[in-house]
């Protein structure tokens, strides 16, 4: 299969013995596809190569249930935080001095950590999480010692960046003749790698960029070890080879693992966004410095889903792409929906909005339970205004046709834009009530921060954003280090009028709307009667003062029989059974039952 990156000049050092780490607090459900990769690429240049999953370390110290709340949070950097404390420990200069007021601000943005995620507040301590990275220390050099590497290649991504400075400067301080240190990753991308080159004074190397030949080479040629930063010579497309998993689930099992059942496997079918390439939305900045898009031929993933699939029997796969190649539809999730005879995968993937109820419906068959369809407002003039290609009307049928093929929907509304209006949010709010029984969002409103890599943050001038400044919490971190190009989340002054009235008002909607799918999700189905009447089972408690709509004006048989006059809409809508959106009529009953048989009901009732 596909793309070599590795190095097949003559062997200028055989010996050279490689140890990828894994640091804290990388996800423990899922193993680093950028760790096998690398692990891959080097071993076939001939590098003795091993992977050390020091996150699973951490999560047998500390627990797994508090590490993986711990490292599922992306609010507040509170992982950052956690080991900039034991850094600050350690008397490490590129840290900030531990304050009563920052312990105390840490202490609370966990316990909301662990209240949002259903988790017992008291479920942690951070002098225990503090002695568990002691612990992991001496372990980790315990591994070092062993296996005597001549290089430690780090990977880092999201909350990592002072977990391997922790790991790196262990191993410089306290071992004798100490490895060369390299550290690649997301967070050593473009102009960020700079950036980690002011804070880890204990790394010797950075690799910026997608992978290629010049990582095997490096390893190979002791020459050439430096302290520096070598930087990709492009961008490649994804790796097609049978990647090799097996270090993952075997120190799964050495560290106690306790739900090896759930294990995810993550597969990369593109690189990039083919949507971004041509509109990119404002506020995103996931794809880095690699927006051109690539993908893999169908055909080749199909064959990558079989063979771990039969393999490793993964819970699900975690496909790692910004969104679907557009002909994956029918390549990939189409044979394998086919399969028979094999017990199916779940499948997670990030899509557009703009779907057919067939491609929904092609997802769930294929084994997805849950989509991520990129809704982030429910208001057209916002979601123009951060340029998603898409509408309300879009998202709103999305959401119906995903409740009515039962599979869910992973979405955020999000707020606060330069230059947005009231009204948007205003019209939201209206809205809210009468949608009660589709999937609720993850969270509370989210208010937007101007990400690195975005056009918020590359074209800030063009939205009237300006006095740009790394994010606050940044400096609870690092001291005396470059923020402005390691950071990646921003603080900036720009025009808006979302407020703190309208934002409670939503975030109250939001927190009864999930408490309602706590509960039991509600739903809205009617059971036509043999008088041409029919009965509602309105469960939104919203609209309806009662659960039961009696319908003895027959606009229900109507409508299933797409046979609606006036004053059958006005029927519809005054029950709160059907809107108006964008000057289209939409039907919000999900099935009918008549003569013992369901039948599902079309979201448009008229053009």
């Amino acid at each position: 299969m596909g793309n070599d990156l590795s190095d097949s000049s003559p062997l200028k050092h055989q010996a050279t013995r490689c140890l990828l780490v894994v640091p804290p607090f990388c996800d423990v459900f899922m193993p680093s596809l950028a760790a096998h990769l690398v692990h891959d690429v080097l071993t076939r240049s001939e590098i003795n190569t091993k992977i050390l999953y020091a996150n699973l370390i951490a999560a047998d110290l500390i627990g797994f249930k508090v590490y993986h709340t711990l490292a599922a949070s992306h609010q507040w950097l509170v992982c950052e935080r956690l080991i900039s404390l034991a850094l600050h420990k350690r008397s490490h200069p590129k840290v900030p001095s531990a304050t009563n007021a920052s312990v105390a601000l840490l202490i609370e943005n966990i316990k909301d950590v662990f209240r949002d995620a259903g988790v017992d507040q008291d479920a942690f301590s951070v002098e225990d999480i503090l002695t568990a990275l002691d612990l992991l220390e001496a372990k980790f050099l315990k591994e070092v010692e062993v296996w005597r590497p001549d290089i430690i290649a780090f990977t880092s991504t999201f909350q990592t960046i002072t977990a391997v400075e922790l790991l790196a400067n262990a191993v410089k301080s306290r071992t004798p003749s100490p490895p060369h240190i390299i550290v690649g990753g997301a967070n050593a991308d473009g102009e960020m790698a700079l950036g980690l080159r002011s804070f880890m004074i204990s790394v010797d190397h950075i690799f910026s960029g997608e992978l290629d030949d010049q990582l095997s080479q490096y390893c190979r040629d002791k020459s050439a070890w430096s302290r520096g930063i070598t930087r990709s010579k492009g961008i490649y497309p994804p790796y097609e080879a049978y990647i090799d998993y097996d270090a993952f689930f075997e120190q799964c099992r050495e560290y106690n693992h306790p739900h090896m059942d759930t294990i995810w496997l993550p597969l990369e079918t593109s690189r990039g966004c083919w949507f971004g390439e041509k509109s990119h939305c404002t506020f995103c900045g996931l794809n880095g410095s690699g927006m051109k898009y690539r993908a893999k031929e169908g055909v080749s993933a199909v064959d990558e889903y079989r063979h771990y699939r039969e393999k490793y029997a993964p819970k699900g796969f975690f496909m790692v792409d910004n969104i679907i190649p557009k002909n994956f539809f029918e390549e990939f999730l189409k044979p394998i929906a086919a399969l028979e005879g094999v017990s199916k995968a779940d499948i997670f993937y990030e899509v557009k909005a703009n779907l057919s109820v067939e491609e929904i419906r092609l997802m769930r068959d294929a084994g997805a339970s849950a989509f991520q369809p990129g809704i982030e407002a429910l208001s057209t003039p916002l979601l123009k205004h951060m340029k998603k290609g898409t509408s309300a009307f879009v998202n709103l049928r999305t959401l119906f046709w995903a409740k009515q093929s039962g599979i869910k929907c992973v979405w955020n509304l999000l707020a606060r834009f330069p230059n947005d209006k009231e009204n948007w949010y205003q019209d939201t709010l209206q809205l809210l009530p009468y949608i009660r029984h589709f999937q609720p969002p993850q969270q509370s409103v989210s208010k937007v921060s101007i990400d690195r890599f975005s056009p918020h943050f590359d074209r800030s001038s063009d939205f009237g954003i300006r006095n740009i400044k790394p994010a606050p919490l940044y400096e609870q971190i690092f001291a005396d280090v470059d923020l402005n190009r390691l950071a990646y989340h921003f603080t900036a002054d720009f025009e808006t009028e979302f407020n703190e009235d309208i934002c409670g008002l939503l975030d109250l909607e939001i927190a009864a709307w999930r408490a309602a799918w706590k509960r039991r999700p509600p739903t809205i189905e009617a059971f036509i009667l043999d008088n041409g009447g029919a009965i509602v089972v309105d469960t939104r408690n919203t609209i309806n003062a009662a659960d039961l709509v009696v319908d003895e004006f027959g606009a229900v048989p109507r409508l299933a029989r797409s046979d609606c006059n006036e004053s059958t809409e006005e029927w519809l809508i005054s029950r709160g059974l059907a809107m108006r959106v964008e000057g289209r009529l939409v039907n919000l009953i999900e099935r009918v039952h008549s003569s013992g048989m369901a039948h599902e009901l079309p979201f448009l009732m008229q053009a």
